[in-house]
């Protein structure tokens, strides 16, 4: 199956025909930057996004930091859009009531953490969040989210892939132009191994901090297995990268479109072919919160957590938020 990483990989036919499009694209993304004023609350807000759609590591960051804070006493209110979900206001996110399909998978992955509501107005959700309690603000996914004042503003990249071809939607995956992007933001994290950087992202002289995802699942157990390995994410390619980079031998992929809903018939034909195969189903954490409970004993789970080159992102965050 052709995806759209697999043509935005370099420029072509087919995004030279889009670019009339994209220049359109740029013009509205240019006037929302310049026409909507940012409101400011009164508690530090950290906004963790980047300049391309698709899985470059915003959610595991996110958490990452949410955890940080945690454990220096801080209380966290992590707000996000709630990508599609259902509810379309202001709430906050209740796991034991909520389902992925009501607020979207990555608020319930947030909300197995902390205090997570989800928000089209990012500033609303923060005055909700504040009047809960809130000493910190998170938000996945807001760099092109105007409506809240940012202290703090981090760009994900992906190590392998950066910015693909540089155009920007739908000739490319690039949300608005690499240079405004980068001019707005504090930081820059690096998600993998890099062979070498963008131009871009070394001439913005901003600090940059590079991680890496190792498995928080003991895949040891499954080395004498064969696996069938799914997910609906929008960065596969990690996935089974991660599995097999760790001796899990994958003999079976399906690839859904990103944040997709399961159906109970299709979770039926993967433990079908899985049991007709002997082999083991696998997904991801963010997928397994789409799939009916009633499944989740005959499919595994790679859980990931974040591995950072030295303690500089860390002292980063002690240095603008809890020394300020």
């Amino acid at each position: 199956m052709l995806r759209l990483n697999d043509i935005w990989k370099t420029k072509n036919f087919i995004t030279y025909a889009l670019y009339p499009i994209s220049y359109i694209h740029g013009i509205i993304t240019g006037i929302r930057l310049i026409s909507i004023r940012p409101k400011k609350v009164s508690i530090p807000v950290i906004s963790v996004g980047n300049l391309s759609i698709g899985g470059t590591g915003k959610t595991p960051i996110t958490r990452y930091i949410v955890n940080f804070f945690q454990e220096h006493g801080v209380e966290t209110a992590t707000i996000l859009r709630g990508y599609k979900g259902k509810i379309k206001h202001t709430i906050k996110v209740d796991s034991s009531i909520h389902k992925a399909e009501d607020v979207g998978d990555e608020a319930i992955l947030h909300s197995i953490d902390g205090n997570t509501w989800v928000s089209p107005n990012r500033y609303l959700g923060a005055k909700e969040a504040i009047k809960d309690g809130a000493e910190v603000i998170i938000l996945d996914d807001a760099h092109q989210s105007f409506s809240l004042h940012k202290d703090i503003s981090l760009i994900v990249v992906d190590g392998i892939e950066m910015f693909a071809n540089g155009c920007l939607l739908p000739s490319g995956p690039l949300r608005e132009n690499i240079k405004s992007g980068l001019r707005r933001a504090d930081g820059i994290i690096i998600c993998g191994k890099s062979e070498s950087l963008h131009s871009e992202i070394i001439n913005s002289n901003k600090p940059i901090f590079y991680n890496q995802f190792i498995p928080e699942t003991n895949l040891e157990k499954f080395k004498n297995f064969n696996m069938y390995a799914f997910c609906g994410i929008g960065n596969p390619r990690r996935f089974f990268k991660t599995l097999e980079d760790n001796g899990v031998k994958v003999v079976k992929k399906k690839i859904f479109q990103d944040h997709h809903r399961y159906k109970d018939t299709e979770i039926d034909n993967i433990l079908k072919a899985s049991s007709k195969l002997n082999l083991v189903a696998i997904t991801t954490e963010k997928d397994i919160t789409k799939i009916k409970k009633e499944y989740h004993e005959k499919i595994s789970v790679l859980k990931i957590k974040l591995e950072w080159r030295n303690n500089e992102f860390r002292k980063f965050l002690i240095n603008n938020i809890l020394n300020r």
